[in-house]
């Protein structure tokens, strides 16, 4: 895969085959898509398709549910979903985000850890992630799935590994939330929900809040 440059929803590369340099550009965003992009390309190849109409049909792609799938847009702030649940995913959807932003907006992120397990085990991970991906992050409590609670494991758990608390904030009430993130955002913003479970459930109170702030 060639250099990648990503703005504004778009990621462009390129992929050698054959000797011959083919660019393509994707109507997704994130350096992860064009890797992506890339295998299928060497794939489509693989079973006789030739390298311009692989290109062609990647570049038809246009994105799938819970992936940098955006919901809204109000007083400039847009605000997307993302099914990113692992500090790696996490970290890809950033800084695909981190394309999306205009001006000298910035990345509000809305983590919802999922399991308790999970929580106990990488906290300091998504932590991590997160203090170095995004601008501002309200962090929701864990989305237990399958697993029953486990003494002590919150949301907060997150917090306290940041190293800048004024970066964080722990709101385990919904409605508190999305009220924090209308606070803090600005026109040019990109607020990124984060989770595999139900996080995306949110995006209807964070757009209401923005709007009425806006008033």
């Amino acid at each position: 895969v060639g250099a990648v440059q990503s703005a504004d929803g778009v990621t462009r590369s390129s992929v050698t085959a054959g000797g011959e340099q083919v660019d393509f550009e994707l109507r997704v965003p994130g350096a992860h898509n064009a890797t992506n992009a890339v295998g299928v390309v060497a794939v489509l190849m693989q079973v006789g398709i030739e390298p311009a109409r692989a290109v062609h049909a990647v570049e038809a792609f246009v994105g799938t549910k819970r992936r940098m799938d955006l919901h809204g847009e109000v007083r400039g702030v847009r605000v997307f979903d993302d099914y990113a649940h692992h500090p790696v995913e996490v970290h890809a959807a950033l800084q695909a985000a981190r394309t999306l932003v205009h001006g000298s907006g910035r990345v509000i992120a809305v983590q919802q850890p999922h399991l308790y397990s999970r929580t106990q085990q990488m906290a300091a991970q998504f932590a991590q992630v997160l203090e170095q991906d995004a601008d501002y992050t309200v962090v929701l409590d864990v989305y237990g799935a399958r697993e029953d609670p486990i003494p002590g494991v919150t949301g907060q758990l997150l917090i306290d590994h940041f190293a800048d608390r004024s970066r964080v904030s722990y709101r385990p009430d919904w409605q508190d939330a999305a009220d924090e993130v209308a606070r803090v955002a600005r026109a040019g913003d990109v607020v990124v929900t984060l989770g595999c479970g139900n996080v995306y459930r949110i995006i209807p109170q964070v757009l209401e809040a923005l709007e009425d702030t806006e008033r």
